[in-house]
């Protein structure tokens, strides 16, 4: 788009968010295209379209959780929000410049509109404070869940799959964004300085779980949530993540979610499962990486709590 290239806050952003090491979510829309058949770089138009997508939501939610580590710092307010405002044109204008059917280019940008609506109500009700886990859940699988299910449609669809097969494919996006959001939450909790998450605790689940669980050390947690921006309180805070079960919580909910969306892999008529299946062990890295710290042998752990999911 000559736009992009002769738009420098745009043309830095898009330089940036190379990271050859990581899988973000518009290449799955490739890994989608691959499973029913058809090459990879047919779903490059839906990969372009999710990638804009996602850039403005980053914009976007770094403003409302006013992240210290956000770009609006080193440039300004306006010029993030105008850049957010770019990206969200670029993410339509993607698809309809691709070489797409009338009819699915239509259907396309319906889903990418559906997403994005679902996202911005999304971070709207994640300002308020989380009151339960109930809550919790609902406001993950409004926020990430439809982003990762609409790469996925896109890039099956962009593949030549039926509508049918590529709503069934988006339904991945729940058990992929439940695995991803909790390791995310993990990442923010353990980071260093304090993430914007210590500000709002209740929204993410290792938090959560710390100061709602019953625990012998749950007011001292409390106080120390408090006190995170102090480097001392911070390492003390963390230790008791997972002295009091809150990081192991986590996994089982991680497990929880990896072994939903291998079952929804496994009911789907695709041409090749293994991009899906390699997408999911890919995401499931920081699982392994937690029950290695534990001592636990990762295959182990993995498949002895599918044995238990599948008992009656």
């Amino acid at each position: 788009m000559p736009e992009a290239v002769s738009y420098p806050d745009m043309r830095a952003f898009i330089d940036r968010s190379v990271a050859p090491s990581s899988l973000p979510c518009w290449d799955y829309a490739p890994l989608a295209c691959a499973a029913v058949g058809a090459p990879p770089t047919a779903a490059l138009p839906a990969a372009a379209a999710i990638f804009a997508q996602l850039a403005a939501i980053h914009l976007v939610d770094d403003l409302l959780d006013e992240d210290p580590r956000g770009l609006h710092h080193p440039i300004g307010v306006g010029r993030a929000a105008n850049l957010a405002l770019g990206f969200s044109a670029a993410s339509h204008r993607a698809l309809a410049e691709a070489e797409l059917p009338a009819g699915v280019e239509a259907e396309l940008q319906g889903r990418l509109a559906v997403m994005a609506m679902a996202t911005a109500k999304a971070q709207a009700e994640d300002l308020a404070s989380c009151a339960d886990e109930e809550a919790y859940w609902r406001i993950v699988d409004m926020k990430t869940p439809p982003l990762f299910g609409c790469a996925l449609a896109l890039g099956a669809r962009c593949g030549g799959a039926t509508r049918e097969l590529a709503d069934a494919i988006a339904e991945l996006g729940l058990p992929l964004g439940r695995l991803i959001q909790i390791g995310d939450d993990l990442g923010d909790a353990l980071a260093t300085p304090a993430s914007p998450d210590w500000s709002r605790p209740r929204n993410n689940l290792v938090l959560h779980y710390a100061l709602t669980a019953p625990h012998p050390q749950r007011e001292r947690f409390a106080d120390l949530v408090e006190a995170s921006s102090d480097p001392e309180a911070l390492r003390e805070a963390q230790a008791l993540v997972f002295a009091c079960g809150a990081a192991s919580y986590c996994v089982y909910r991680m497990l929880e979610a990896r072994a939903d969306a291998q079952r929804r892999i496994d009911a789907l008529a695709l041409a090749d499962a293994s991009p899906l299946t390699q997408l999911l062990e890919r995401l499931c890295a920081p699982v392994r990486g937690l029950l290695r710290q534990s001592g636990a042998d990762p295959d182990e752990a993995i498949a002895a709590f599918e044995a238990r999911a599948r008992r009656p």
